[in-house]
């Protein structure tokens, strides 16, 4: 069961198109695995063209509103609004699944790091057994994906069954989608499909649960920083790697 998703903005900034595209693959991601957010999307998705066919249909033209505007003449604007409105309460069953959702379904391919990933990502993970590894804790691993960007590093992190993962502080944003397994730290339980936005200032505690390992896509935008003195020890060689 999804317990973890994204707030609502994000959602909504999503189907708009207006966030960076490696933060898109996060919450892609995570819909591949949420039917709510799905709907959630597609409904917003609705509202979107449904805006832009009465904007088409309207005489109302924004240059017209300025700041001495009179009521009648901000009139058009609140039918436009009205109009819309009408049209989006008639929508009581959104399609679950959009045109480009509808490619993200699970995949059955030879190698087990791919399979039943989400579309979007598994693409990037052309050849898996070329995946370099890197062991930057203990418990954990680091794999760097290639996506074409240069704002965040967007990474697959393997914790070992029971692992743990040193207290860490966030610089920057993380977004991070458990794909398989699950982990827990001070504030809850993450299993496959939640997503979790870590803020700067956040500090926590990943610990994997004893059954599995565990398997997440995370999206940063600012290193890491370790506590503690095997911290201070890891710190110097964690580097952001966008691309």
């Amino acid at each position: 069961m999804i317990r973890h998703h994204p707030d609502i903005n994000l959602l909504l900034e999503y189907s708009a198109g207006s966030i960076d595209s490696a933060v898109a693959l996060s919450v892609s991601a995570h819909l591949h695995y949420c039917e709510s957010c799905s709907e959630q999307v597609n409904r917003f998705n609705q509202l979107g063209g449904i805006l832009l066919e009465e904007l088409e249909h309207s005489s109302y033209q924004p240059e017209n509103v300025n700041l001495r505007a009179t009521p009648s003449m901000l009139r058009p604007l609140d039918q436009l609004f009205d109009s819309v409105m009408a049209r989006v309460d008639g929508i009581e069953n959104p399609a679950t699944v959009s045109e480009a959702q509808a490619s993200e379904i699970p995949i059955a391919v030879a190698s087990k790091i791919r399979r039943d990933l989400p579309a979007n990502l598994a693409k990037l993970i052309v050849k898996p057994r070329f995946l370099k590894w890197r062991r930057v804790a203990p418990a954990m691993q680091i794999a760097h994906l290639k996506t074409g960007q240069n704002r965040c590093e967007v990474s697959l992190i393997k914790i070992g069954a029971g692992g743990r993962v040193l207290e860490h502080n966030h610089k920057g944003n993380e977004y991070t989608v458990v794909l398989r397994g699950a982990f827990s730290d001070q504030d809850g339980i993450y299993s496959a499909g939640d997503f979790l936005h870590r803020k700067p200032g956040d500090v926590h505690t990943p610990n994997a649960t004893a059954d599995a390992d565990c398997l997440c896509l995370a999206v940063v935008d600012a290193p890491l920083k370790f506590t503690g003195l095997l911290g201070w020890l890891i710190n110097p060689f964690v580097q952001l790697q966008p691309g």
